[in-house]
């Protein structure tokens, strides 16, 4: 470090008053630099910040889609059992009665001799046809379906659950990414601080009323180099008055 302003040795100061000025060019080039760091280490955080809000926000609408999804399947489910089912049931078993209906009138008009024999056999297979159909219904489409049902419930319950862990994981990772870029703002305006000190302490003053003294043989002056904690100057206390 060189020496940039210096008192006289012999000559008497105030408290306050300079002593020796460090040459500062290379701290206010320091303080400069590390201010831009600490701007550009800002602007850092503040991206990530808003970031990992845009990533909250996607999340809450992935979680709320996987749930939504859920809550269909069940709506599904419901309807089926309450309304869809239900109805085709009645529609198949009104079928059926009406077969039978219609045969017992064909087998009257058969009796009396005002159908043939075809026609009744014709409403034989009708009620075959809707006895079967029925069946089919209760016992294998009705099950299958609600199976099919409920299954998409189960499927939309766990892809919900998966979601549920991928969004804990992408909140993690964003809220470490926001904690490590505040860390780092942190770090750099601690060592912005650290620089600003160290320009404060270019200009030395004098800590209390007193005569300048050489600190050994070498007297320094301006240009002269100096080192960290080197003692360059003695200041001698005096009373006021004397």
């Amino acid at each position: 470090m060189e020496v940039a302003s210096i008192v006289p040795v012999g000559k008497r100061v105030k408290q306050g008053d300079q002593l020796i000025a460090i040459d500062s060019t290379p701290f206010e080039d320091a303080v400069r630099v590390q201010q831009i760091v600490v701007e550009q280490a800002q602007a850092a955080l503040k991206q990530v910040e808003v970031a990992a809000e845009n990533t909250h926000l996607l999340k809450e609408a992935q979680l709320a889609e996987a749930a939504l999804r859920t809550e269909l399947a069940k709506v599904e489910v419901a309807e089926f059992q309450k309304g869809t089912h239900p109805l085709q049931l009645k529609v198949c078993q009104k079928e059926v009665q009406q077969a039978k209906r219609l045969l017992e009138e064909h087998k009257k008009l058969v009796a009396a001799g005002k159908l043939d024999s075809k026609s009744l056999e014709a409403g034989i297979v009708d009620l075959d046809v809707a006895e079967t159909k029925l069946q089919v219904l209760e016992k294998y489409t009705g099950p299958k379906t609600l199976k099919d049902l409920e299954a998409k419930i189960a499927t939309a319950k766990r892809d919900s659950q998966q979601v549920q862990v991928q969004v804990e994981g992408d909140m993690n990772a964003s809220r470490a990414k926001v904690a490590s870029q505040r860390a780092q703002v942190e770090l750099e305006l601690n060592r912005l601080k650290q620089v600003r000190d160290n320009l404060a302490k270019c200009s030395i003053l004098a800590p209390h009323d007193g005569v300048v003294a050489a600190a050994g043989p070498l007297i320094l002056r301006e240009g002269s180099q100096v080192r960290q904690r080197q003692v360059v100057l003695i200041l001698i206390p005096v009373e006021n008055g004397t």
